[in-house]
């Protein structure tokens, strides 16, 4: 028959015991939420792919230049924060002959990322096609200063 103390002694183990189940729960609906946002994060990286070769097939075709904007843009919409999604829509943009709405993209993403070559590489093409050499020519100093042994850049 359990003593006093002995009783006294299970008391003081069952809620380290019902705190230790509590925690191996919560460890198990943790677990389960990092592998459901990692199949979230996979599944969002497969749709960014199929937008981006999508988009870039469109791209490339003269008849779906267009096209190649929505499909760039909703690339876009999954990860905003992508400098690479920035510059596709952009460049899709101008070719698509939304050649102002692309520059102005193009302008902000070298705001917010004034080491990235590409922006000032393809604004120093607009700039040089429409004539505007002096800008085009900081662009394309700008871009020298970044990536040097680009054979571009020469």
């Amino acid at each position: 028959m359990p003593t006093t103390k002995t009783l006294q002694h299970c008391h003081y183990l069952t809620p380290y015991n019902r705190n230790t189940v509590l925690l191996k729960r919560f460890s198990l609906v943790l677990c389960c939420c990092c592998l459901f946002a990692a199949e979230l994060n996979r599944e969002t990286e497969e749709k960014l792919w199929h937008y981006r070769n999508l988009g870039k097939a469109f791209y490339e075709n003269p008849t779906t230049q267009i096209q190649a904007i929505d499909v760039f843009k909703k690339a876009l919409d999954l990860d905003p924060g992508s400098v690479r999604e920035q510059v596709n829509y952009a460049l899709a943009l101008m070719r698509g002959g939304k050649t102002e709405a692309g520059v102005a993209e193009l302008q902000k993403v070298q705001k917010e990322d004034p080491q990235l070559p590409h922006t000032w590489f393809n604004l120093g093409i607009y700039y040089r096609k429409n004539g505007d050499f002096e800008k085009a020519i900081q662009q394309f100093q700008q871009m020298v200063k970044l990536v040097p042994g680009e054979p571009k850049s020469h």
